[in-house]
């Protein structure tokens, strides 16, 4: 690890003498009651510089802060990132472990006015939390004459944010506190990246991660390249979760979604890979046979399977499921749909259930932080930018995979702890996918045990489904727990 930090091709230090953020606002205490009694907290908004060696400022993140009042000294810390990259960390704030969470109707619930309601699921009852947009995105930006392009990339996003992390804990004196770091997407290789390099370089040792539907080798995720069938393999059984959600499997139609789940998996890691694994030299008549299967287990027609070369892209399947009633279904949760703006295109259009997220939560977080936070300046809030061409390579060229930092992470940290949450309709980072990760760290049974695996019932951002947002909160109260 160390050779691998130490190559990166740009240095950046912070300034801790009185530099203060460009911008802070405190709020005054705040009350609400939560699922574990009433809560009184305060808010902090800012934005903090971060400079060169010689001292030149490079960029201003903006982050969102919430603190327990009268709260215990060893009081946990959680810093939390969303992805993309190029996202903001409005997801997380807003509808996972924030105060305040944002309504998601499965049908229509497009127009304003959205509901923004107390969110008695917070995780600030166990943990201080603090939101953290990354460089581009939110009100963080590079100052003027820097390019932000130079912080497009896997390591070079990996350190600006270790560097943020690090100077908040020396200015707020949390270096002895239990410390976390909680991401989503792209933000699960982000916070893995920064627990890592955090240790190796300044000797900050984290407690556990919190990884909302993992995405640590990008590879894994992408198909339509030759000879890279893994993708379709991975994406099987979140088929069957979808076509068994919209009723389209035709046997079985009794059984529970997740004993579909279990047929598909069985089928995948066995006579699929099997086949997948023949390329061209698999015949005719038992790729038909595959097709035949496939069918079954998707609702797909068999036809159109074979003609795929039994190869289904998701987001083909996300506008062949529902054809016929003119729908396509959603790419982050697959039991949204909505009507397809191309009726025959080959491919998804749109995302029905990108489209239900995004905008309650959009609206929702520039009221919520123009009129309660008080960051009336009239500059926009960047939910999600495009960050292209990012960087995807590791220093030595090496493709972004951070399965091996993560394994380093859990045997030289003996007590950290991972719980990961998985959506059975995720078809950005399926299932199949993020079990595979865990599957293959090569760790001995005792430190298996450090990690925990937690399916629900929906999709990429499964807490947009309160029963889901509940059972989360309850799962994470002993992660948050002291040791003894």
């Amino acid at each position: 690890m160390t050779t691998l930090f130490l190559t990166l091709s740009f240095s950046l230090v912070s300034l801790e003498e009185p530099q203060q953020p460009a911008d802070l606002f405190i709020s005054s205490p705040k009350s609400m009651e939560t699922t574990e009694g009433k809560l009184k907290y305060v808010m902090e908004a800012g934005k903090e510089r971060l400079f060169d060696h010689e001292g030149k400022e490079k960029v201003e993140i903006f982050f969102v802060a919430y603190f327990k009042q009268e709260a215990e000294d060893d009081r946990p810390l959680t810093f939390c990132f969303n992805g993309g990259p190029g996202s903001s960390a409005i997801w997380l704030h807003m509808g996972a472990f924030g105060p305040k969470r944002v309504e998601v109707k499965m049908e229509g619930g497009l127009t304003p006015p959205f509901e923004t309601e107390d969110n008695p699921y917070t995780l600030l009852d166990y943990t201080d939390l603090v939101f953290v947009d990354p460089v581009s995105t939110g009100f963080s930006k590079a100052v003027k004459g820097e390019d932000p392009k130079q912080y497009y990339g896997v390591d070079e996003d990996i350190k600006l944010m270790s560097e943020f992390v690090r100077l908040y804990v020396t200015k707020k004196g949390r270096w002895n506190t239990p410390k976390y770091l909680a991401g989503e997407s792209y933000g699960t290789a982000r916070v893995i990246g920064m627990a890592d390099y955090l240790f190796e370089k300044h000797r900050m040792s984290f407690n556990g991660l919190i990884l909302i539907s993992t995405a640590t080798n990008l590879s894994w995720l992408r198909g339509a390249q030759p000879g890279h069938d893994l993708p379709y393999v991975f994406f099987l059984p979140s088929y069957t979760a979808a076509a068994h959600y919209h009723k389209r499997l035709p046997a079985k139609s009794r059984e529970t979604v997740e004993e579909a789940i279990a047929r598909s998996r069985s089928y995948a890691e066995g006579p699929y890979l099997l086949a997948l694994m023949q390329g061209d030299q698999l015949p005719d008549n038992e790729k038909k046979q595959v097709a035949d299967q496939l069918s079954l287990l998707t609702g797909i027609s068999s036809d159109w399977i074979f003609s795929s070369n039994i190869r289904i892209d998701p987001l083909s399947f996300c506008e062949q499921l529902l054809r016929a009633e003119g729908k396509v279904i959603g790419r982050f949760d697959s039991r949204f749909s909505s009507g397809a703006l191309e009726p025959h295109a080959e491919t998804m259009d749109y995302d029905p259930s990108q489209d239900s997220i995004f905008i309650p939560y959009v609206a929702a977080l520039n009221q919520y932080l123009r009129q309660e936070i008080g960051w009336d300046r009239g500059d926009e809030y960047r939910y999600l930018v495009n960050t292209s061409p990012w960087n995807y390579c590791r220093a030595g060229n090496v493709q972004m995979n951070m399965g091996s930092s993560l394994r380093e992470i859990l045997i030289r940290i003996p007590d950290f702890k991972v719980y990961s949450a998985l959506g059975i309709y995720d078809m950005a980072t399926p299932l199949l996918s993020q079990e595979y990760i865990f599957q293959h760290l090569n760790l001995s049974e005792t430190q298996k045990k450090n990690i925990k695996q937690s399916h629900f019932p929906a999709g990429h951002m499964m807490y947009t489904d309160v029963s889901s947002l509940s059972r989360m909160k309850q799962e994470l109260k002993p992660f948050f727990s002291r040791r003894k």
